[in-house]
């Protein structure tokens, strides 16, 4: 059978350690034929409630094992899994099906006991643990692994006298995860290690052994990533050693072509210009001849060559020198890069309509178009950022291709927020709401008159019609995203 009303309130400890589980009331027996169950209707505590269960859907034991997991959650955190300031909100959060990590919550958690609690909270009852045995089991393990080989005989000396045995159980543990996290050092598992060292010190801060093994490990990790950055050094540096003298040549050559292509033109017209009168050529010296000059220096560029050596030139000096200086050499301007002409665009004519029929405010690229259905701009070819907004709906960004033989451009509005809603004129502050669902007519509760105002209904158009249902009278509202409407619970308006 399943319970499906698995809660701390109905699980009783006797002296002797053994466990009771009590309150059948709901239960379901296991057979297509038996089943009591009410339509629409959910049963058992809010907080501890599996997902399929709020869905309406039929109840299995992993249901029941689900509940466990709350259970589970808070025997190992002291907090639950899932908590909301209203009832509907409480729903909502299981239904998404995310809780917080209960090493987060409570650093002396063991990593495997951390698992087992999250699979059996799992949203998807095939990824849960699928039996009462497999769960047994898998405790068993997690026990085993923390040093407490007879939970029974443990949970029965700890219920008969829990300052004795506390401490003595949180001694069995700390020796257990030392023990384990020596042998993971051992073979190489650092991070394994880590996490039975911290949890060491998260059970017994002061434990001296655990703090110099994590100082060792941190040690060891240090240094090996000092010798990995000295090895890729090493590496780095031979390498340049083999090939430095080829790479170095090769760099300067690539920058001196590099700046010869690229020398403005601006260099080359501050260079001297060329006398009016070109002197005839110089006598040779009778002390130091030199050889005679085989042909005559044309201005014309002549095909790149190899450029001789530069010989330095003497100090200047006040005394006239016999020897004429040689004209200088005319650099040619390098002509100038043409230059592209792009051909200009035009504007072309768009028309960018609002699908849900809002007036909403439209941004293009940061520019604030107002407020309207449609919009007929001047826009240039090509892609352009939008921004939709309207106070229902969330904003709608992206990126819009404008063509040049397209004018229609259907853009909309992003999520619709949710609605809410405010009941008024109720006898009872009391009476419970209920949302009744399009699709398989379930009722979802909201909660009661007084705290229905704070709970979000979701809403899949910015407008829609809705189904409620007060105390034992069914109302029909339309709701209006972002907004709060109002039920009057004595005509229903």
């Amino acid at each position: 059978m399943v319970h499906r009303d698995l809660k701390p309130e109905n699980v009783m400890v006797r002296e002797d350690g053994v466990v009771k589980l009590t309150d059948f009331g709901i239960a379901a027996i296991l057979d297509p034929e038996e089943k009591f169950t009410a339509t629409g209707a959910i049963l058992g505590s809010p907080a501890h409630l599996a997902p399929e269960t709020i869905e309406g859907k039929p109840a299995d034991p992993r249901s029941d094992l689900f509940s466990f997991g709350t259970i589970f959650y808070w025997l190992s955190t002291g907090e639950m899994p899932f908590h909301a300031p209203t009832p509907a909100a409480l729903l909502r959060k299981i239904l998404e099906g995310n809780p917080k990590d209960p090493r987060l919550v409570r650093p002396s958690i063991g990593d495997s006991q951390a698992k087992l609690v999250l699979r059996c909270l799992e949203r998807d009852p095939a990824k849960r643990i699928q039996s009462a045995r497999e769960l047994r089991e898998s405790l068993e393990a997690v026990l085993e692994e923390s040093g407490i080989v007879e939970p029974l005989a443990t949970l029965a000396r700890f219920v008969k006298a829990p300052g004795e045995e506390g401490p003595k159980v949180r001694a069995q543990i700390v020796e257990a995860c030392l023990r384990r996290g020596a042998a993971d050092l051992g073979a190489g598992k650092t991070t394994a290690a880590l996490a039975d060292f911290g949890r060491v010190l998260a059970l017994d801060p002061k434990n001296e052994e655990a703090r110099s093994l994590v100082d060792r490990v941190r040690r060891r990790s240090r240094l090996v990533k000092l010798a990995r950055r000295a090895a890729i050094f090493v590496a780095v540096a031979g390498v340049v050693a083999l090939a430095g003298v080829p790479a170095l040549r090769f760099a300067q050559r690539t920058r001196e072509q590099w700046r010869a292509q690229h020398t403005p033109p601006a260099v080359a017209a501050e260079a001297p210009a060329p006398p009016r009168q070109t002197p005839p050529p110089p006598a040779p010296e009778p002390v130091q001849p030199e050889p005679p000059k085989t042909a005559v220096e044309s201005p014309t560029p002549e095909p790149k060559e190899t450029p001789a050596p530069r010989k330095e030139r003497p100090a200047r000096s006040a005394r006239p020198t016999s020897r004429k200086p040689s004209p200088p050499k005319v650099i040619a301007a390098a002509p100038p890069p043409p230059v592209e002409t792009k051909p200009e665009v035009k504007d072309v004519p768009a028309t960018l309509t609002i699908g849900s029929r809002l007036p909403a405010r439209l941004f293009i690229d940061n520019k604030d178009q107002g407020s309207a259905i449609v919009f007929r701009l001047q826009l240039a070819p090509g892609p352009h950022d939008f921004v939709v907004q309207h106070q229902c709906c969330e904003e709608n960004r992206g990126v819009i291709q404008i063509g040049p033989n397209k004018e229609l451009y259907p853009l909309d509005v992003g999520s619709p927020k949710p609605g809410h809603l405010r009941v008024t004129n109720a006898a009872d502050p009391d009476t419970p709401v209920y949302l009744v669902e399009d699709e398989t007519g379930n009722m979802m509760p909201l909660g009661t008159v007084r705290d229905v105002a704070r709970f979000d209904i979701p809403m899949r158009k910015p407008t829609e019609e809705r189904r409620f249902v007060i105390g034992d009278r069914e109302r029909k509202k339309t709701l209006e995203a972002g907004r709060v409407v109002t039920i009057d619970a004595q005509d229903g308006r």
